[in-house]
């Protein structure tokens, strides 16, 4: 039995302002992709292949921060340290046919030193921004057959969203989302940024919504990544979702709104 402990404080220190701290054990378990054993023959070069063997990882997280609120916009910086066992890593090797094979392996561990950002400005009634920053030192320590995991960097992720109230019950949403350039001790990734869209519409009475959205608007969300061996050099480039287009028509039957219920930070920590 493992248990997962969560603590949470909380102290005012001014008008509108609350300093908080918390600590939370975590877990991760591997994806589905991550585990299955067979691959989808795609290239005949380079595969990817699942490990049913994968272990979980856990996480200790300690988090300082500070909510500030000056009535339309909202300011919440946070401080934080996460230690991470048996994390998962791809690793990349040739085979004897002379095929690049990519499997994830659990390492020792990673621990992260980072500040997060998160905003919210409502300069008026129909018009809405948010911003969530994430930087982070982290340090990853391993060894794997004849791969030497230690490595240490830098990394930054931003989200950007806007929402826009229109008459009629018309809304629209947008959101860019961004990766830096990220490294480990095989590969090295560039940086990542795409764009999600999507138009909302209410009618007969608050009952039913039409949604349409666009996920990776322009097919921007492209992996480029190289990866060293001991005696080869692999270049891809992958493209895993291309623009994908959504309608969706909700309707509610009898469906009350829960007014007492609050969205958790995101984090963007993944």
């Amino acid at each position: 039995m493992r248990l997962f402990p969560t603590i949470n404080l909380s102290y005012p220190v001014g008008l509108n302002a609350t300093l908080q701290a918390s600590y939370s054990k975590r877990i991760n378990r591997p994806s589905l992709f991550s585990l299955y054993p067979f691959n989808e023959l795609t290239d005949f070069n380079a595969q990817y292949v699942g490990n049913p063997n994968l272990n979980p990882s856990y996480a200790n997280v300690f988090e300082l921060s500070l909510l500030k609120n000056w009535g339309r916009f909202t300011f919440n910086p946070s401080l934080y340290y996460q230690n991470n066992k048996d994390i998962t890593q791809d690793y990349t090797f040739r085979n004897n046919a002379g095929v690049f094979i990519t499997t994830p392996i659990n390492i020792d561990g990673e621990s992260r030193s980072g500040l997060e950002l998160s905003t919210l400005y409502n300069p008026y009634k129909f018009l809405q921004f948010s911003m969530e920053i994430n930087a982070y030192y982290f340090k990853q320590k391993g060894f794997y057959v004849d791969q030497d995991f230690d490595f240490s960097g830098h990394i930054l992720t931003g989200r950007l969203s806007t929402q826009v109230k229109l008459p009629k019950k018309l809304s629209i949403q947008g959101r860019y989302n961004f990766n830096s350039a990220q490294s480990n001790a095989q590969s090295k990734t560039a940086s990542i940024h795409n764009i999600d869209l999507g138009v909302s519409k209410t009618f007969l009475k608050d009952k039913a919504t039409l949604i349409f959205d666009v996920a990776n608007l322009f097919n921007l969300r492209k992996f480029e990544t190289t990866t060293t061996g001991t005696n080869y050099l692999l270049s891809q480039v992958s493209s895993p979702n291309a623009a994908r287009y959504r309608l969706t028509f909700v309707y509610k039957f009898n469906l009350k709104d829960n007014q007492g219920a609050r969205q958790a930070k995101t984090g963007n920590r993944n």
